[in-house]
């Protein structure tokens, strides 16, 4: 059995491909009840390479809420997010749409806080090693850091494990697996961890 008492980034992208500039994150309820959010209980929060600038994501909100057991929340710089083959309406979009935030072919990291950042509910961060090797932002990062080799490029995609690290997303399989230790619980834990995108946003 496992205990799971907080939503989770449950997937991310900085860019769908080179033709246009849709990114997204993309969170998870594995709780029993629905989780508000909305800009006075939530914020997501993008950390930079160097551990020094904290950007607060300015939100608009379609829904405010997540449903219990097992409900998606998708987070998206575009009206429309398009990823392998389908086309989602996301949940909230980034008040200035475009706006480039999670920066390409570097380390950084998230966080999903209260609107105070007084609480952390999750976070991830991940490196870039090929140079100039960059270090993920500590601030950012539950246990391990993901190892990336430049980083979140155009095309890849960091995805939750659904069940210890022996799967990413299998039938039926929900992307919950969270042991605090980013780069156990993301993309297989292979190492480097270079993903990819394969998974469609939920």
């Amino acid at each position: 059995a496992y205990l799971r008492d907080h939503i989770v980034i449950s997937q991310v992208v900085a860019s769908t491909g080179a033709a246009d500039k849709h990114e997204y994150v993309e969170l998870y309820n594995p709780t029993t009840w629905a989780w508000t959010i909305s800009d006075a209980l939530f914020d997501l929060r993008y950390v930079n390479q160097n551990n020094v600038e904290v950007t607060d994501i300015a939100l608009t909100f379609n829904q405010t809420s997540i449903t219990a057991n097992g409900g998606y929340y998708l987070i998206a710089n575009t009206g429309t997010v398009t990823a392998m083959g389908f086309s989602v309406v996301p949940d909230a979009v980034y008040s200035t749409l475009e706006q480039d935030v999670i920066l390409k072919n570097k380390g950084g990291g998230l966080m999903i806080t209260d609107n105070a950042g007084s609480t952390v509910y999750d976070k991830l961060a991940w490196t870039k090693n090929s140079a100039p090797a960059e270090n993920a932002p500590a601030q950012a990062t539950e246990g391990t850091a993901i190892q990336l080799n430049g980083g979140l490029n155009v095309g890849e995609q960091l995805v939750r494990s659904s069940a210890a690290f022996a799967s990413i997303n299998p039938a039926g399989g929900q992307n919950a697996w969270d042991s605090n230790a980013n780069a156990t619980d993301f993309n297989v834990g292979a190492s480097p961890q270079d993903q990819n995108l394969a998974y469609s946003p939920k």
